[in-house]
């Protein structure tokens, strides 16, 4: 090739693949509208900032034009559906199955055998669980807790074989072993595994569709004594009207199929409603009964409509800490904590907001002062956490005469093992509480907290 053609050939190629953005003055160009990414897309930068020349101006445009050129949306999705053609994920986050499953790639560590949950963290979980129980009844109410399993969990046989499955037990297993004798836990693995045979989760997107929600929705009205079967006869078509959240990962707009209940559903929205990812959802039905508070994450969103059309009330929270005084609140008959699997350690990770149990006052030798502490006002409570000199069977708070029993988390640490949080009364607020563990029947003083 002459010099002058490979000039050419160079000018021609660039001047193609430069046409969506210099043709965005006249075609327009992507917002964020078109954003299936999942993340915030680059704003124009401005030459100047505080009369002064942007030194990142050149890298910001370059930022900009690479998330605003003409027609991006569709040429990323046409980027996607070709790889996909050959088997190649487009998004880091999502692992193309057999069959043209999808599967969330955050769950593939569950599945491998990459993470773990320990013995002591299983019974920690345990005892987080008892103490929301006791809580719970003792405001009249019935208390339930389960663990979505990973779509990969109950569909494995649809994960590409370079994901090889573990040959140990998960910390789902783990955990349904540890808890399966208490009677707040449902095993909704067990429910799904026997009902499988029934489509029970999207192939293109991480969550169960409604026929795995209904699923889930009897498990859960079995444990607290509920309508269950309430859906068993109602009628539904499979239509392919689903937006599946890897499908958006992939910048794909295919539509997924989803079964769609042909029933009309009375029950109303008595909070501001925008969509099932909202923190908090009130609902109203004038033919439910009793009152219903669900601490919940995006699972839950197929598993609402089922519920709300059976309590007269009912709210549903997203936020973090769990709010379990709106039990009392709320004037809770039933009360329900839903997490998927990939995220059953955040359990551990924020204790729940409620009052602490009060305990008899044990005795207990000196062992030092190894407390390493907080107290913060939150609310009508003192926020106390800290740590423990080592890995306690039981942690008191003990204050004015009046010991409190903390939940065995450190705020943000999961896998702390000595953490401790506990919700004490503001009227202790300034007061000097004394830190107690118990460790094989003994227990022992580690110090003051201010």
């Amino acid at each position: 090739m002459k010099k002058w053609e490979k000039i050419a050939f160079a000018a021609i190629s660039s001047a193609l693949l430069l046409i969506p953005v210099y043709t965005m003055p006249f075609m327009g160009q992507s917002s964020s509208a078109d954003n299936t990414e999942k993340r915030e897309l680059a704003q124009k930068p401005a030459l100047l900032e505080e009369g002064q020349f942007n030194t990142e101006f050149f890298e910001g445009m370059g930022d900009y034009l690479a998330d605003h050129f003409t027609l991006r949306a569709q040429l990323v999705a046409a980027q996607s559906g070709l790889k996909g053609l050959f088997g190649v994920s487009s998004s880091e986050d999502v692992v193309m199955g057999k069959d043209g499953w999808l599967y969330f790639d955050k769950t593939m560590p569950d599945y491998m055998g990459e993470t773990s949950l320990s013995e002591i963290q299983a019974l920690r979980l345990q005892r987080v669980g008892t103490l929301m129980e006791e809580y719970v009844e003792s405001h009249g109410a019935t208390f339930v807790l389960t663990i979505v399993p990973n779509k990969a969990t109950i569909y494995p046989e649809y994960v590409p074989y370079y994901y090889p499955a573990t040959t140990s037990p998960t910390p789902l297993h783990t955990l349904n072993n540890v808890l399966k004798d208490e009677n707040w836990y449902v095993d909704i693995t067990a429910a799904l595994t026997a009902e499988k045979g029934t489509q029970l989760y999207h192939k293109r997107d991480s969550h169960w569709n409604n026929l795995g929600a209904r699923v889930g929705y009897d498990a859960l009205m079995t444990d607290v004594g509920g309508k269950t079967g309430a859906y068993a006869d109602t009628p539904y078509t499979i239509e392919k009207v689903w937006d599946g959240d890897l499908d958006k990962l992939l910048g794909s707009s295919h539509k997924d199929e989803q079964a769609v209940w042909q029933t009309e559903f009375t029950y109303e929205y008595t909070s501001r409603f925008r969509g099932e990812e909202d923190v908090l959802i009130t609902t109203a039905c004038a033919d439910g009964e009793g009152h219903l508070v669900m601490f919940r994450d995006s699972f839950a969103n197929a598993l609402l409509p089922l519920l709300a059309e059976q309590y007269a009330t009912a709210t549903f929270s997203r936020a973090l800490p769990f709010a379990l005084d709106l039990t009392e609140t709320e004037e809770a008959d039933v009360v329900m904590v839903e997490i998927v699997e990939r995220n059953l350690t955040n359990l551990l990770a924020y204790a729940p907001k409620m009052a602490a149990p009060v305990r008899r006052m044990p005795t207990a030798t000196d062992h030092g002062n190894y407390v390493t502490a907080k107290a913060e006002k939150k609310g009508n409570y003192i926020q106390v956490s800290g740590f423990t000199d080592g890995i306690a069977d039981r942690i008191y708070l003990a204050v004015d005469g009046v010991a409190y029993e903390a939940f065995p988390i450190a705020e943000g640490d999961p896998a702390a093992d000595n953490g401790f949080t506990a919700y004490l009364p503001a009227e202790h607020a300034g007061k000097t509480i004394t830190l107690l563990c118990e460790q094989d029947g003994v227990w022992t003083t580690q110090g003051t907290i201010q």
